[in-house]
């Protein structure tokens, strides 16, 4: 079965303030089979800026 993720980083989909981080940290875990580790800073940010983030 292939999955595919489709992750709304800049918030203009869906916003519901500070429970989307552990949303966003329990359906990584869910979708990688891997824990999130850090979540970037992605706010202003297009899909290619958000791996630069510090």
């Amino acid at each position: 079965m292939r999955t595919l993720a489709l992750w709304d980083i800049d918030h203009r989909l869906l916003s519901i303030g500070s429970l989307s981080a552990e949303i966003y940290a329990e359906v990584f875990e869910d979708v990688t089979g891997r824990p999130l580790e850090q979540l970037a800073d992605m706010t202003g940010r297009t899909g290619r800026a958000v791996p630069a983030a510090p």
